[in-house]
């Protein structure tokens, strides 16, 4: 038997509903802890659940052949997110300093778009993190902070021109 990672994410306007993802293949049992009353919608590898109340929860994926992964979720008021991206839409030549404002941004390590880091990155506070956007293709990107909370994703957070 062997461990595989799960991520949680939680949801920028609903921070009760968390995305839970792996990259292990193939039919996972999924197992929210004890949130009496909550929701699920599970999808092989990745499920969303959408807690009734705050706290801590541990989250365990089982594999058929018996691998097992487990991650916790803290659900708060102060939980780590991502409120807005200012501006959210750049050129493709990049250079455009750019405002994110949420929460549990202490200890951040760098921002993506679309995969690619940013520059000129600082936290300013928790809830601000200040960078330059990385020259990217046309379209819509995810924007994601590595913190210590853990990746935190805008989905379709910045656009690209």
């Amino acid at each position: 038997m062997a461990t595989f990672p799960i991520t949680a994410q939680i949801d920028a306007d609903d921070r009760n509903l968390v995305y839970f993802t792996t990259s292990q293949p193939g039919s996972l049992a999924w197992s929210f802890d004890t949130a009496m009353g909550g929701s699920a919608h599970i999808r092989g590898p990745s499920a969303a659940y959408r807690y009734p109340k705050d706290g801590t929860y541990t989250v365990t994926a089982n594999a058929q052949n018996g691998d097992t992964g487990t991650v916790k979720v803290t659900l708060s008021p102060n939980s780590p997110h991502i409120d807005a991206i200012s501006p959210a839409t750049g050129v493709a030549a990049g250079g455009t300093g750019v405002s994110i404002r949420g929460s549990g941004f202490t200890g951040a390590t760098g921002v993506t778009f679309g995969g690619v880091a940013g520059t000129a990155f600082a936290v300013t506070n928790d809830g601000l993190i200040a960078v330059t956007d990385p020259a990217h293709a046309v379209g819509v990107v995810d924007v994601v902070v590595a913190s210590p909370n853990g990746a935190l994703t805008a989905v379709g957070g910045f656009t690209y021109t």
